[in-house]
């Protein structure tokens, strides 16, 4: 008599695991394999767009003794793949190409290497702008004031300390040398200063600092038409308490009313307070962008670069 099999053929569960584990490692090594040779083959394409763009650059510097304004003008355009950046004068230009996440530059002078030119995009990443100009005080106090009311706020000295600022070496600050209270105290740039889109969303943001412990920090926003005339009353946003002696950014998005062409930007107190003799305000890294992004990045950041005067002009880069 044969005697039956107690136990059916078929895998135990642990023999199960190990297949599945085996085909789990497998398949993260296919992946892995895969997106590396994607990123080769984008560094590739995007390496040659760049060789084939260099030639035409040249030989259109050669036939007309400088370097074009627009990329078109050498017959250098986008295709479904590669997507270019360009900035150029009549004697030397950068150029980013993108494929994807990968991105690589070149100069008139040098070979495609990764990586980005200042103030262009790169992985992927669109290039943002710092719409306002002077936004760490570097230079000088240009298109900023002081914001405060009367003798009940107390009276100020105005000064641009070098030494001590978060983004940078400089800031603006107030010293209060007559005591106050009861106003509303802080600082404002100047009307008209940043220019905006009806309809667009901003984000604004910068850092403040004061020697006290209940001062309450806000954002205030004020939007003006082509004719210099203000749009509604100004906004206020916050507000929030500062811990003494420390940096702390605000941040705010906002989108601009029907007919607004600027922005002025205030940041002060929310409530009244009353100041001593010595007592100090400070202001920093101001940052004014349609991307949403609060960090701070100027021209004096990795990879920024500003469009106009050292750090007295609007800035372009990737986000931070």
């Amino acid at each position: 008599m044969i005697q039956k099999n107690k136990h059916p053929d078929g895998f135990t569960i642990v023999e199960l695991l190990i297949v599945i584990v085996i085909i789990g490692i497998l398949a993260a090594i296919t992946i892995v394999a895969y997106n590396g040779i994607q990123e080769r083959a984008r560094a590739s394409s995007v390496s040659s767009a760049l060789s084939q763009a260099n030639r035409k650059l040249g030989t259109y510097n050669a036939e007309n003794g400088s370097y074009p304004a627009a990329l078109a003008t050498a017959g250098v355009a986008d295709s479904n793949d590669i997507k270019y950046e360009y900035s150029g004068t009549s004697s030397g230009y950068c150029l980013t190409a993108t494929n994807g996440t990968t991105s690589y530059k070149t100069t008139e002078s040098s070979s495609p290497a990764q990586g980005g030119c200042a103030g262009h995009g790169q992985g992927g990443v669109a290039a943002i702008t710092n719409l306002m100009p002077n936004p760490s005080f570097e230079t000088n106090t240009a298109s900023w004031s002081y914001r405060w009311y009367g003798t009940a706020g107390g009276a100020g000295t105005n000064s641009r300390p070098t030494s001590g600022g978060l983004h940078g070496s400089a800031f603006l600050r107030k010293t209060w040398t007559t005591a106050g209270s009861a106003a509303d105290n802080g600082f404002n740039s100047t009307s008209n200063q940043v220019a905006v889109t009806a309809g667009q969303t901003y984000a604004i943001s910068g850092a403040m600092r004061t020697n006290r412990s209940d001062y309450g920090a806000r954002i205030g926003l004020a939007w003006y038409d082509t004719g210099g005339v203000q749009i509604g009353t100004t906004t206020w946003y916050g507000s929030t308490t500062l811990s003494a002696n420390t940096w702390r950014r605000l941040s705010q998005t906002a989108t601009a009313p029907t007919g607004a062409t600027s922005l002025v930007v205030i940041f002060s107190n929310g409530s009244a307070h009353a100041w001593a003799v010595g007592d100090t305000l400070d202001i920093d890294g101001v940052m004014v962008n349609n991307a949403s992004n609060t960090n701070f990045a100027d021209g004096n950041t990795t990879d920024w670069a500003w469009s106009g005067s050292l750090n007295n002009s609007i800035s372009t880069g990737p986000p931070q």
